[in-house]
């Protein structure tokens, strides 16, 4: 598994370049081809938010009638930036977890090759992208994370 980075249809392999140069990029974990290649399938897309209003259940948002079915890639909103015990940066969801797993459960058993990335939010501060984008280890952790919960990549937002 490697990490190729996309900002328009230019592709950087080094997350720490991003993490310094731009607002919002998409980082795919997949060793497939690049996905602005000529011929390339158009991408249907759909943000999913973990929370709920005010006054809202989860299962009033998670209705059996969402068009799972009719999306080739899903962005689960969102996940923020984390610092490790260890001092490190990483990523966690910004909600509750049972909920993510709900959405990939259902977007997997309805449209399996659908394409799952987690949505990030953060700014440049010390401790959001600021501080994740001089952390060696900040790439690693995140593969990790991704890779724990089936997710193809994420998407920065970068909030300035």
């Amino acid at each position: 598994m490697r990490f190729v980075v996309n900002f328009g249809r230019i592709q950087m392999k080094k997350l720490h370049k991003l993490l310094l140069s731009a607002l919002t990029w998409t980082i795919v974990t997949s060793a497939g081809a690049a996905p602005f290649s000529p011929g390339s399938k158009p991408i249907v897309a759909q943000f999913f938010g973990i929370w709920t209003e005010r006054g809202q259940v989860w299962e009033q948002k998670f209705r059996t009638d969402t068009p799972f079915d009719k999306l080739n890639r899903l962005y689960i909103a969102f996940g923020k930036i984390i610092k490790t015990p260890e001092g490190h940066f990483s990523i966690a969801f910004d909600g509750q977890v049972e909920h993510v797993q709900d959405i990939i459960a259902r977007m997997k058993s309805v449209n399996p090759d659908a394409e799952l990335f987690l949505a990030v939010g953060g700014d440049g501060d010390k401790n959001s992208y600021g501080g994740a984008a001089n952390d060696p280890q900040f790439a690693e952790n995140v593969r990790q994370f991704l890779g724990r919960y089936g997710f193809n990549g994420f998407d920065i937002d970068w909030e300035m």
